[in-house]
């Protein structure tokens, strides 16, 4: 891999596989695992988009 700027440098290929099997590991998770990430997901979205007041950003 080519270091650019510091930064590891991926071919678009290189890319896609990585995402790929990212994606399939954590479809294969257990279920309770996935639940509480797609809670940290929901709760993460609120805290970001909703405000104490209600208005949105």
């Amino acid at each position: 891999m080519a270091e650019v700027f510091g930064l590891d440098a991926y071919a678009p290929k290189q890319i896609a596989a990585r995402v790929s099997e990212l994606g399939v590991g954590k479809a294969k998770l257990p279920l309770l695992t996935l639940s509480l990430l797609g809670v940290l997901a929901a709760l993460l979205y609120w805290v970001i988009n909703l405000r104490t007041d209600g208005s949105r950003p």
